[in-house]
């Protein structure tokens, strides 16, 4: 999940996809960049056939309904959902069943990124709160960015970039969250700053918590990013008790 200020004072959530090919990722134009960044993760993260949790799955797009049977917690993120789909269907199926920011849509294809519960929803839920306490105006809105194979943004996505955006991890690796943070949000252009959470888990608890604060200031002589400032802090004591109840991250 990601969440970004931009400078017109509204947040916004993103969340695009996770990682790029970075062999040849300097050489290229930026839009075919872009389109590869999100296709090569995407075409790596192909669910496995199985047609019993398929057919569960797709009630999520039938539907709308995320069906305990469809085992969500297990799937592979980004997880085609379907394909063959236009983008005027694409519109419909994520206005009526309210799923902006879970879905993506990539050259005809639906693609879930992200699943609508556990600490990402309760971070989104949090931030929410701080905003609503500091300024009632401002608000959380759903933007989904849209790319086809040529690169090409969508509709939905002709939105200027944040200044700071906060990418949060909590079943992607490490290595994962620090490319989307330094490769995609903070590529040339982009975003300013960007501020990345990685909760790390010991079985289903998460034990400890990992922060970075990135800035596009702070690079080193061969261009490389470096963190301004990073936090790194337990759940669990040494003794096995949870400092950090669930719910609390």
């Amino acid at each position: 999940m990601t969440l970004a200020m931009n400078h017109r004072a509204a947040l916004t959530v993103q969340s695009p996809k996770k990682q790029a090919l970075l062999v040849s990722y300097q050489a290229q134009p930026q839009e075919k960049q872009i389109a590869n960044y999100y296709n090569s993760y995407a075409t790596f993260q192909t669910p496995k056939s199985n047609d019993i949790l398929t057919k569960f799955r797709e009630l999520w797009w039938i539907q709308g309904n995320i069906h305990p049977s469809a085992k969500w917690e297990e799937a592979s993120l980004p997880y085609m959902l379907k394909s063959d789909v236009d983008w005027e269907k694409y519109s419909e199926r994520t206005d009526m069943f309210n799923v902006h920011g879970s879905w993506e849509w990539i050259d005809g294809k639906v693609y879930v990124y992200e699943l609508p519960l556990g600490p990402h929803e309760t971070f989104s839920e949090a931030i929410k709160g701080e905003i609503r306490l500091k300024d009632p105006e401002r608000m959380l809105i759903a933007l989904g960015s849209v790319l086809n194979s040529n690169g090409r943004e969508g509709p939905n996505s002709r939105k200027p970039w944040p200044d700071l955006a906060i990418e949060v991890a909590s079943s992607e690796t490490e290595k994962h969250l620090l490319s989307a943070v330094k490769d995609y949000w903070l590529y040339p252009g982009r975003a300013h700053d960007a501020i990345a959470v990685n909760l790390v888990r010991s079985g289903t608890i998460i034990s400890k918590i990992k922060i970075w604060h990135f800035c596009t200031n702070d690079r080193t002589p061969m261009g490389n990013l470096v963190p301004i400032s990073k936090f790194e802090f337990e759940t669990i004591d040494d003794n096995d008790q949870i400092l950090i109840e669930p719910q609390q991250y």
